[in-house]
């Protein structure tokens, strides 16, 4: 038994192989290069006459049939780019060009040297289209209480990746709308919501649209908006004008807090240098 137990210790120890360095975006613009990285350590006395190095690809949502190969290097030839338009570096580094929301999915390293070791992750590409559009329609009185002229309020936006969804609000408050979500195509999204209110509900306040990604945190990734001041009175707006892109990142609110704080310094250091100079010419 102990024969058993002992050759069972020297098979699972001689397993040096291993993926040291591992490196997939999670979240990307659409247009941007990505960098995929993936790198192996072997024992020093361990030969590597059999290695060879993949990179595998599954769409997003895609099933285990989808999965295809995108790269491999076997040693003693050359590395290779396989069906994928993609530019190969040092070390099985590998550089997704100009990518687009078909870029989108699980990408996958595989080393293999007698042993085998596997490392995956997600990328998600997103772009926002043609951003949120807002037009504003006035129509017959409907159901509601009073006889005056009601305002349909319809927001929009094209080519959306990953999939949106769409709020309405009038002076800060959420409007209850109807949605139609279409896609995905090409892992693209249109989105209209729409939503009936009394004329005199928007003239003169803010009317906006707002945009999140039902697979993004709102509070990491970018959100848009868009925003106009009603007026019956007044002609159309130009829409590229107000389209408002509205981003909460850390950096911004490290910077936030940075020039707050210098604020609050400055003004000491002034309050300071105040006091000493009354005291010199007292």
């Amino acid at each position: 038994m102990w024969i058993i137990v002992l050759l069972l210790y020297l098979v699972t120890g001689t397993r040096q192989l291993s993926i040291t360095k591992f490196s997939v975006p999670n979240v990307i613009e659409i247009g941007e290069d990505v960098r995929l990285q993936c790198r192996y350590q072997l024992d020093p006395q361990e030969s590597d006459k059999a290695l060879f190095v993949k990179w595998w690809f599954t769409p997003q949502n895609g099933t285990s049939d989808q999965r295809s190969q995108m790269y491999q290097r076997i040693a003693g030839h050359e590395a290779a780019a396989i069906h994928h338009d993609i530019k190969l570096d040092e070390n099985d580094d590998i550089l997704l060009l100009n990518v687009t929301p078909a870029d989108s999915g699980v990408y996958e390293c595989e080393v293999s040297n007698i042993d085998e070791v596997r490392r995956h992750s997600s990328l998600l590409v997103y772009t926002k289209g043609s951003g949120p559009s807002l037009n504003i329609t006035l129509i017959e009185d409907g159901s509601d209480d009073d006889e005056e002229e009601d305002a349909l309020i319809t927001c929009s936006a094209s080519d959306v990746s990953p999939s949106p969804y769409m709020y309405i609000t009038v002076d800060g408050e959420y409007l209850d709308s109807e949605e139609l979500l279409s896609g995905p195509e090409e892992n693209l999204y249109d989105i209209t919501s729409s939503a009936n209110v009394s004329k005199s509900k928007i003239e003169g306040v803010e009317v906006a649209c707002l945009m999140f990604y039902r697979e993004m945190n709102s509070t990491e990734y970018p959100h848009y908006s868009y925003t106009i001041t009603y007026h019956s009175d007044e002609s159309a707006l130009s829409t590229t004008e107000l389209v408002e892109e509205s981003t909460t990142e850390t950096s911004d609110i490290l910077k936030s807090t940075c020039d707050a704080g210098f604020g609050l310094a400055s003004s000491a250091l002034l309050v300071i240098a105040t006091f000493f100079i009354s005291l010199s010419l007292n």
